[in-house]
């Protein structure tokens, strides 16, 4: 939308350049319009960002971002005594950290420790060449310890 009212600006722009160009160069006034034109352009392009998140599943993770140290560690929610599975949901933000992280528990009896959750979050992700925005997702995951 943005896009479209810079290009309206700018017909308007080249049209008042004509307008005031009548006995001289249209060579001028084609090359001036043009120059605007793509200023225009460029500033517009500078400003848009996308500030939009997508829900994703595990799978298309990776075409976001990458865990900084290889593998992602759920160990922290590990019990020697019982081994627990649950669906895990958190966003990770254009810096690459985890935000948000829900857990809700499969299995009677799983209730991770706040001290639990701030370790787990302490992990962090770089982001893929594909997302060169840094653009924030929300991952949701069944994680099944045997």
């Amino acid at each position: 939308m943005l896009l479209v009212f810079s290009l309206l600006k700018n017909i308007k722009i080249i049209i008042m350049i004509k307008s005031s160009f009548k006995g001289r160069s249209i060579r001028k006034a084609i090359t001036i319009s043009g120059l605007s034109l793509l200023l225009c352009g460029c500033a517009n392009l500078v400003h848009t960002q996308k500030d939009t998140q997508s829900n994703i599943d595990v799978t298309e993770l990776g075409l976001y971002w990458v865990v900084k140290d290889g593998v992602l560690d759920w160990s922290v929610f590990s019990d020697d005594e019982v081994q627990h599975s649950f669906t895990a949901q958190f966003t990770i933000n254009p810096e690459g950290k985890i935000e948000a992280l829900k857990l809700s528990e499969n299995q009677a009896g799983f209730n991770p420790s706040e001290s639990q959750i701030a370790e787990f979050s302490k992990q962090e992700f770089n982001a893929t060449t594909a997302n060169y925005e840094k653009q924030a997702v929300t991952v949701s995951m069944f994680i099944g310890q045997d």
